[in-house]
């Protein structure tokens, strides 16, 4: 829903509501936090429906990554809506289907699927965001550093400002990003590692702080000694 929720940390009891203001379905009251659903949006049978976001969700299993520094919340999220038709569900075993439907982009958003976009965790106030034509397809990553992470489908690893979300630098991969990008220190030596996959191969791309070429995101490929390729930074 693109909802922050706060809850009292040792109760669990409702604090507050921020809404991005991204979901159409549900009015939240951010005192009370109750939900109500606006007229036309509870589906009837063989009626259509346009929300957002889509089935998928804005945010999915993507994590977000918190800065200490800044006290924001680095997010990826994907705008996507839907239209759907709802049919009646055959009520046996194995039986039963989806509605009908047709993905859109976001209003607010059009002809852009990806976003990054930091908030602050005292406010909810929306700090700075970065869009992008292709979905975001990675958890977020920050570090002390006052750096953050992420990568998209169209092969792209990011790194960001974490205090106003410009680009430092971006880097095309192997193949797209999957997964969650770590950070590392072997041996004393900072380093970023973010997963891709391409068949059953895994690549990696890392970063060493101590040589300057790296802060540019220069890339290379390794071949480790398991046999399986690598990218690197460096």
């Amino acid at each position: 829903m693109a909802v922050f929720w706060e809850l009292d940390l040792e109760t669990g009891a409702f604090r507050n509501a921020y809404d991005l203001s991204y979901q159409t379905f549900a009015d939240v009251d951010p005192e009370s936090g109750e939900v109500r659903h606006p007229e036309g949006m509870i589906p009837e049978l063989y009626e259509e429906v346009f929300w957002c976001p889509s089935a998928a969700g804005f945010k999915s299993w993507r994590a977000m990554s918190y800065h200490t520094e800044t006290e924001a919340f680095v997010i990826p999220i994907n705008l996507t809506c839907e239209t759907d038709v709802f049919g009646p569900v055959e009520r046996v075993e194995g039986g039963g289907t989806g509605p009908a439907h047709q993905p859109h982009f976001h209003p607010d958003s059009p002809g852009q699927l990806g976003e990054l976009l930091s908030t602050s965790m005292r406010t909810g106030e929306v700090l700075w965001r970065q869009r992008f034509k292709t979905p975001i397809n990675s958890a977020a990553l920050t570090t002390a550093g006052g750096l953050a992470f992420a990568g998209s489908w169209d092969r792209q690893i990011y790194a960001f400002d974490v205090t106003n979300g410009d680009i430092l630098w971006s880097r095309r991969l192997p193949t797209s990003i999957q997964g969650f990008p770590i950070s590392y220190a072997p041996r004393r030596r900072h380093g970023r590692a973010a997963p891709t996959l391409t068949d059953v191969h895994s690549h990696v791309l890392t970063e060493r702080r101590s040589d300057p070429a790296t802060r540019r995101g220069q890339l290379r490929t390794d071949r480790p000694r398991t046999g399986r390729p690598s990218a690197s930074l460096g």
